[in-house]
């Protein structure tokens, strides 16, 4: 080959590579020319479903927090937190009760498992109001009892407990003048003559009637009644300071 021929050799190789980068450049354009149309066709499937709820998809509720209105309709058991909200919505008389079966659920799974109560809080059934001794040597520094103390005296207190069993435990001070006291759950005995009385004041003295089976998760009532004394005591008093029930 002579020189004068390497120019033209080397003009055809570069026409080639022109010719080839050109037709790379149509292929690339005719994929990206694809992706536009499938572009397209989602744009459009969408907006036409927005179209038919009567929305934008701007307006669909976040993943997080947000606002819905309108009917929602379920297939089949839906359930909340255990309570079937599909039977709650088939109450058509009043579609936004609840049944007794469904409020039950929600207040039983948020029933407390203790309770404590001062004894100034209870509610006097039989016998005279309560009255209250201050004396710092005594835990919380309060008494509470009625007076005159008589027989039969008898107080109650209310409260709600998961079922369980179950430590009662009755806090207050002895002496020479109190009774004895028989002890009901929901009108079950759970005490009998639990006795109040010694000879000298002992203050902080708690209690505990234990093993007592709570069968229901409910509202349960107290009921503590003074009955008879100690043959050496000289009254019917009950002075305490709390309940407590773990």
């Amino acid at each position: 080959m002579t020189l004068a021929a390497r120019p033209k050799t080397f003009e055809i190789r570069l026409r080639g590579a022109l010719d080839d980068l050109a037709s790379l450049r149509e292929a690339v354009r005719k994929e990206l020319d694809k992706v536009d149309e499938m572009a397209r066709q989602i744009y459009q499937g969408i907006f036409a479903v927005d179209a038919a709820q009567n929305t934008t998809s701007s307006t669909y509720l976040p993943l997080a927090g947000g606002q819905m209105t309108g009917n929602i309709t379920f297939s089949g058991t839906q359930t909340v937190d255990g309570v079937d909200v599909s039977a709650h919505a088939a109450n058509t008389s009043n579609p936004h009760s609840v049944t007794a079966a469904q409020a039950s659920a929600l207040a039983l799974a948020d029933l407390p498992l203790c309770y404590f109560a001062f004894h100034e809080l209870s509610s006097v059934a039989a016998g005279n109001a309560l009255a209250y001794d201050n004396d710092p040597r005594q835990l919380h520094g309060i008494t509470a009892f009625q007076s005159v103390a008589a027989d039969g005296d008898t107080f109650t207190q209310t409260f709600l407990l998961k079922a369980g069993t179950y430590t009662f435990s009755f806090f207050g001070m002895t002496k020479n003048d109190c009774g004895k006291v028989d002890i009901t759950l929901d009108g079950t005995s759970i005490a009998t003559a639990q006795d109040w009385y010694s000879l000298a004041v002992a203050r902080n003295v708690q209690k505990d009637v234990a093993a007592v089976v709570v069968a229901a998760s409910t509202r349960h009532t107290l009921q503590v009644k003074v009955n008879g004394h100690n043959a050496g005591s000289s009254g019917y008093y009950v002075r305490l300071t709390y309940i407590a029930v773990k």
